[in-house]
């Protein structure tokens, strides 16, 4: 029989010939050493199971405190902003709602845009800004 490559044991052994790993177990069977009990695998399974159920449950409680962080601090900024700021944003929404209106209301098509040339200019011209 020729020898095979060295396996994970680091020792050459031939074909057809047990593992050593195998031969100690072979060894210990046969003097009544038992085997590792599956429960063993099975707490290890059960702690790394309860450790991500711990992780997940920070997790979530991490996420709730910072949802009601950020909406207490939306809170706290809407109040302490001037009514009268408040007005005139929503006056330009209002604005920029209509002009959106007016310029989807003809649509027109790649380069030939007269009518939105014709909008954008006078809302240029009510600004004060200038252009050619």
């Amino acid at each position: 029989m020729e020898p095979e490559d060295e396996g994970e044991g680091g020792g050459a052994h031939e074909a057809g010939e047990a593992e050593p790993a195998a031969e100690s177990l072979a060894a210990g069977a046969s003097q009544g050493v038992a085997a590792p009990a599956p429960a063993a695998k099975d707490a290890q399974d059960e702690g790394s199971t309860l450790d991500r159920f711990a992780f997940i449950s920070w997790l979530r409680d991490v996420a709730r405190g910072s949802l009601l962080c950020a909406t207490v601090l939306v809170h706290l900024c809407v109040a302490a902003v001037d009514p009268h700021i408040m007005e005139e944003a929503q006056s330009l929404a209002d604005w920029l709602t209509e002009t959106r209106h007016e310029l989807h209301a003809s649509p027109e098509l790649l380069y030939d845009l007269r009518n939105t040339s014709t909008i954008v200019r006078r809302h240029l011209s009510e600004m004060g800004v200038s252009y050619k």
